[in-house]
């Protein structure tokens, strides 16, 4: 009978680290795939993880917009406008963490011609996939 309930455990604990490896991999996939929009200069691909009503914020000193809640839509042109304003010569992952309750949070460093910039990304579970609802630029 002992036997029998350590695999038991044995199991659930198994299946539990597996489904918690899974989310963490699929977060890291998101924030990869940003990254690499971020890097190629591509306000199309970089929207595509957007969620629906996404909080945008760019300040800089050619370009400033802010909109607490955009349609994930209208974002790929206010990003191309932002990055053909600034084209990028690199973006650099600085930090990253998670909380408990399915928020994801990025710090990088969008780096271009005369400057730098710091940037912040949360990202929250909608379903299956992780979506960013929180996008800011600030220059350094």
């Amino acid at each position: 009978m002992r036997d029998r309930l350590k695999v038991i455990l044995l199991s659930f604990f198994l299946l539990a680290g597996s489904s918690f490896l899974q989310e963490v991999q699929a977060q890291d996939q998101v924030i990869t795939n940003i990254r690499d929009a971020m890097k190629a200069g591509s306000s199309r691909e970089l929207a595509r993880h957007f969620s629906d009503m996404v909080d945008l914020n760019i300040k800089t000193r050619l370009y400033s917009f802010s909109d607490d809640d955009i349609t994930k839509d209208k974002t790929p042109f206010v990003l191309k406008q932002f990055f053909d304003k600034y084209p990028n010569a690199d973006y650099s992952t600085v930090h990253q963490g998670s909380s408990e309750d399915g928020i994801s949070f990025t710090i990088g460093r969008y780096s271009y011609d005369s400057g730098k910039a710091r940037v912040w990304i949360v990202l929250k579970k909608t379903g299956n996939e992780y979506k960013v609802t929180k996008f800011s630029l600030e220059e350094e």
